[in-house]
């Protein structure tokens, strides 16, 4: 099996010139797991995992030819833990979510174990 850790993935947005929407989200998968919706992306870092098990994902999101408008926090059960107080660390709170000034990026860091953590992207 490929190692994917640190290699970057080109996800279309657009099928000539129309937007992909995802009928579905597989939630259970190494990594994180993408929707593509109308008007927005949905990323989730699931965890899922035993007690004691974590799982550290630091991502940059890049929109190639395309701005984000703005990035939130999904209420509910994936809900990222205060993931806009600037706050990072290797704790399961260490959430951040950060909008590049350029507008082109998000930088995705995650800690989960149990419950997911969520970033909507618009």
């Amino acid at each position: 099996m490929q190692d994917f850790r640190s290699l970057p993935a080109r996800i279309p947005l657009t099928s000539n010139t129309l937007p992909i929407i995802d009928a579905g989200l597989v939630l259970a998968v190494n990594g994180l797991s993408i929707q593509r919706d109308n008007g927005f992306v949905r990323i989730i870092s699931y965890g899922g995992l035993e007690s004691g098990g974590k799982e550290v994902i630091d991502a940059t999101i890049l929109f190639d030819r395309g701005y984000i408008d703005h990035i939130a926090n999904e209420d509910g059960e994936h809900e990222g833990e205060q993931p806009f107080d600037g706050n990072t660390n290797e704790g399961v709170g260490g959430d951040e979510y950060t909008l590049a000034t350029d507008q082109k990026s998000v930088e995705f860091q995650t800690r989960v174990t149990n419950a997911g953590d969520t970033i909507l992207i618009f």
